[in-house]
């Protein structure tokens, strides 16, 4: 015969357990002992994402209860709550609230990686504007910024302020005190922003400002993105660079020297391979799915410029894929995929700075000798110079940079950020720019032999004693260097001399092969027609129309003289290009038509440009 009372027990026992005993003892401990509340937020965010990463978050999720399972085996330590303990006597059996912390916090960078990792896959926070705004104004002094490559993205720093820009429109995507002063990273499509101190970096959404990873020991604006695949950084305790890996975690230091880590560009065509930027260093950085990350190669560069970034210097990429970097008396061109180099000769000049342009064929350098720096605008197919307004003007070159995302120049000074167009005037030759400056390079070191002299002779004086025999040696520098100027300014001479042009066409044809002339257009006779019309009020009449029609045309471009011979049939219409100095050479029966004052000179312009 059953137990009455046991009969009715059995029911309130039944819905006990369902109250309390329900999922493995590793689900009732983790219910006992719930996770901290950032590594809740962290899970929430990364499910939230379900919609573009249904793959990936399934994947997270899978993980994320495997490690709920280690966290509860490791902290209750064998401990099994029994069938009918409810949270609070299972959280007062386990105890044990330091290990639960810890596995917290190795749960929250773990999840931080994967967040930061399923952003990184993303599409750009904002697309490429056609038209990106062109000037952007901070507060109190900006002292970074940073450009997104694939989405038309900054960010802007001053006294530990934050603001994140949308460069269509200019608005404020973000803006946030955080009190970090150091410098800024900003991923390729704009959605993640690292900044940090002097020995912290946190990395942060850049649309909502979250704190998505904390990295400790690492230098701050020396974190790098490698894609969806991890990050890079300086580590300031044992001074090593070191990768970190999104997907595990794991930690590889290379064996890559340097003392800061200004960028890492990823190669073309090769989506596991990045370069590492230092100041004096390249490396190919290769990740693997099975094996640590490791260098495939790396290049040195003696006498380079200083930190790529807020300067534009030490290595810069350039609009063609190249990096640029200043390298004694050149420039260095490097294939980023095989770390192959060329240099573009600028001796004497020591070039302290290079700075892409829109353009893949100018480049911007500044370069020293003599006595002082000057800056030029530098096209490679014409190997010309141009000289660049000094700093002082309204932008200053000292401070432009190159934006790939925008292929555009823009200078970063004070309180904001401008694009500029560069402004340059008349191209020189490289070769007359050049000898010029040797000219002065060896004035200058002259003036220096005869400063040594006269202070190697008041020091005999001095001492009431015969010169030093040093002054003798001084005596001879000095007139070594003036000998050596005078030998550069016959050279130069010389070569004037010998550069007449050939007569008639085949001048022309020479003057074309040169780059120094190119062949014209009736648009470009009808930009000047429109110039002179806008400057004197008078229309041009048929006659010009008639006689120029059946001409050819030349745009003159740079220092260029007038062939002998350039008469009858064999005249042309030459258009004298905005910037180029005044041709040298008789004109005779050809016009030259200036597109700066809309200007004719010539003995043909009267009869051509005569009122009806």
């Amino acid at each position: 015969m059953r137990h009455p009372i046991r009969r009715s027990l059995a029911p309130l026992l039944v819905l006990a357990c369902l109250a309390g005993c329900s999922g493995t003892p590793e689900d009732r401990i983790n219910a006992a002992v719930p996770v901290a509340r950032d590594v809740d937020t962290a899970h929430a965010d990364i499910a939230g994402m379900a919609k573009e990463h249904a793959e990936a978050v399934k994947a997270v999720e899978d993980e994320y209860r495997g490690r709920l399972k280690v966290r509860a085996l490791t902290c209750a330590a064998g401990f099994e709550p029994s069938l009918f303990a409810d949270e609070e006597s299972i959280r007062a059996d386990v105890g044990n609230a330091d290990c639960f912390a810890e596995q917290d916090a190795r749960l929250a960078q773990w999840l931080g990686l994967r967040r930061v990792s399923l952003l990184l896959a993303l599409p750009p926070l904002r697309p490429l504007p056609a038209k990106p705004i062109e000037l952007v104004t901070g507060e109190e002094g900006m002292t970074d910024v940073a450009f997104a490559r694939n989405a038309g993205v900054m960010a802007m720093q001053w006294k530990g302020h934050v603001r994140v820009v949308d460069l269509a429109t200019g608005d404020a995507i973000h803006d946030e005190d955080t009190g970090f002063r150091g410098g800024l990273t900003l991923s390729d499509n704009g959605r993640v922003l690292a900044v940090g101190s002097e020995d912290l970096v946190q990395v942060r959404s850049a649309e909502t400002g979250d704190v998505l990873l904390t990295i400790p020991e690492a230098r701050m604006g020396y974190v790098q993105f490698l894609g969806e695949r991890g990050l890079v950084f300086l580590r300031t305790r044992k001074s090593e660079i070191v990768v970190r890996e999104f997907a595990t975690g794991d930690e590889t230091a290379l064996p890559f020297e340097a003392f800061l880590l200004n960028g890492a560009l990823p190669v073309a065509g090769k989506p596991d391979t990045f370069l590492l930027l230092s100041p004096r260093r390249l490396a190919l950085l290769e990740l693997h799915e099975r094996e640590a990350p490791r260098l495939a190669r790396e290049l040195a560069i003696e006498g380079s410029g200083g930190g790529w970034g807020a300067a534009s210097d030490g290595f810069a990429p350039g609009p063609d894929g190249k990096l640029y970097a200043a390298a004694g008396t050149g420039v260095k061109v490097i294939d980023p995929a095989t770390l192959e180099d060329s240099v573009i000769p600028f001796e004497p000049m020591r070039i302290t700075r290079v700075v892409p342009t829109p353009k893949a064929d100018e480049l911007l350098v500044t370069g020293s000798g003599g006595r002082s720096a000057a800056t030029y605008l530098y096209s490679r197919s014409a190997n010309t110079l141009a000289p660049v307004a000094p700093p002082d003007n309204a932008y200053g070159a000292a401070t432009i940079r190159y934006v790939p995302s925008l292929r555009r120049n823009a200078t970063v000074a004070n309180l904001r950020m401008a694009l500029v167009d560069i402004e340059a005037g008349a191209p020189q030759p490289a070769a007359d720019v050049l000898d010029a400056l040797a000219f002065d390079v060896a004035i200058a070191q002259s003036e220096q032999a005869a400063l040594r002299e006269r202070l190697l002779e008041q020091y005999g004086n001095r001492a009431s004693t015969p010169a030093p025999t040093g002054a003798d040696a001084a005596r001879r520098e000095v007139q070594r260097a003036e000998e050596r100027a005078r030998a550069l300014v016959a050279q130069r001479d010389a070569e004037r001399a010998s550069a007449v042009p050939r007569s008639g066409k085949d001048g022309i044809v020479d003057a074309l092969n040169s780059g120094v002339l190119r062949l014209g257009t009736v648009s470009d006779l009808d930009a000047w027609k429109r110039l002179y019309v806008s400057k004197t009020g008078r229309r041009i009449n048929d006659t010009f129309d008639n006689f120029t029609r059946s001409q050819d045309i030349y745009i003159i471009t740079r220092e260029f003289t007038v062939p002998e011979g350039l008469t009858g049939s064999d005249s042309a219409t030459f258009i004298l290009e905005r910037g180029a100095p005044y041709p040298r050479g008789r004109n005779q029966h050809s016009a030259i038509l200036d597109m700066k004052s809309g200007g004719c000179t010539g003995n043909m312009c009267g009869f051509l440009l005569h009122d009806d």
